[in-house]
């Protein structure tokens, strides 16, 4: 991811001086770019510009990935949700994930295999700190659950 950044830092300086100049916010991860504003933004004025800036370092969009959000919609941008008071969220497909670990952690610890239950526990740790890279303090018990190896 570093490194496609630094490839490409030139361009994304350029992206970046585009949102600026018309007050826009600007964010991307490694080749998910993303344009936003609290205004209705001229969609087709700038995605012509953009894929000009794309074309000059032989990128071009894809046009059935682009997405186009009202402000009252929810947003999924890379993995995050997006609700319309701008408020990040963990998707549900994590919060659905954590869960289930957190169930097969507790079956396995009541089964009596160690080894299952930690390594339950050890994906479970994994993906709540993912998650709270998204919401910084979700799920503190199942959290506290986890970090507790079984012997």
């Amino acid at each position: 991811m570093v490194l496609a950044f630094y490839a490409y830092e030139k361009m994304f300086d350029e992206l970046a001086n585009l949102a600026d100049e018309n007050s826009l916010l600007f964010s991307t991860y490694v080749d998910d770019l993303t344009f936003s504003s609290k205004k209705q933004i001229q969609k087709d004025k700038l995605i012509k510009i953009v894929n000009k800036k794309l074309h000059a370092y032989d990128h071009k969009s894809k046009s059935k990935k682009e997405m186009y959000y009202g402000k009252t919609k929810y947003k999924k941008i890379t993995g995050v949700i997006l609700y319309p008071d701008h408020v990040s969220k963990v998707p549900n497909r994590i919060r659905l994930k954590i869960k289930r670990s957190l169930v097969a952690a507790k079956e396995a610890e009541k089964e009596g295999n160690v080894k299952q239950a930690n390594d339950f526990k050890k994906e479970l740790v994994g993906t709540i700190y993912s998650a709270r890279q998204i919401e910084k303090n979700i799920f503190p018990e199942a959290l506290n659950y986890a970090k507790q190896q079984v012997s």
